[in-house]
């Protein structure tokens, strides 16, 4: 676990690779992190700690899993956010760039809202995809996979990992992935604090690929 009010990300984690290098085989799925417009967090805490009426972003991100030597590398091949998207449109966005890359799964986070579970069925049974919701307590398609990344509070802790995976010599930019800088501009401010809140503004977007350090991907 990261040290609480210490920063966990340093230069050397910023490791960069092309479309080339991340050619070959591997698992490769969609995650996503939603924020409908005139929608507010969960419980509001982002907007009170931020105190400028501004909301948080969709942040939907396509993550390469592969093994290379003894290492379990995590590659950022692609990734797409918006405050504007509607429900409906967030959701096909997030299938449409699954499709892109033809990811093998994908997952959203329900925060728990049955309105997101059905949007999301109904956008990936309209564009032919499948896809699994982080955090449901309704089945569709297989249980709940990743129950370890749901959890209250754990949001500090998975960003955390993803920060010790990267001086692990385990994450991976590409060069054209399109968020790179604002990806790396989060985990530099990432500052885990008492409260479970993680020093980010805006941390929407490293919540999403952080998805990819839950314990199921690495059985």
């Amino acid at each position: 676990p990261s040290p609480s009010g210490e920063k966990t990300w340093f230069s050397e984690c910023e490791q960069t690779c092309t479309v080339e290098d991340a050619k070959g085989p591997g698992y490769v799925l969609v995650l996503s992190d939603p924020a409908p417009f005139a929608m507010g967090s969960t419980d509001g805490r982002d907007e009170r700690y931020r105190r400028d009426g501004t909301k948080n972003w969709w942040a939907t991100v396509v993550l390469k899993m592969r093994m290379k030597g003894e290492l379990r590398q995590m590659i950022l091949l692609d990734g797409i956010q918006s405050k504007t998207w509607g429900l409906e449109e967030g959701m096909q966005q997030a299938v449409k760039l699954a499709m892109k890359w033809r990811a093998q799964d994908g997952y959203c986070e329900s925060t728990s809202s049955p309105i997101y579970t059905e949007k999301f069925i109904e956008a990936k049974k309209d564009l032919g995809w499948k896809g699994y919701i982080i955090g449901s307590r309704k089945r569709f398609d297989a249980e709940d996979r990743l129950k370890s990344t749901y959890n209250a509070r754990a949001k500090c802790q998975y960003i955390g990992a993803l920060a010790d995976r990267a001086k692990q010599n385990e994450v991976l930019v590409c060069e054209s992935f399109p968020l790179k800088e604002e990806f790396f501009k989060q985990m530099r401010a990432f500052m885990p604090l008492p409260d479970g809140r993680t020093g980010i503004p805006f941390d929407d977007l490293v919540n999403a690929v952080s998805f990819g350090t839950d314990p199921y991907f690495r059985s």
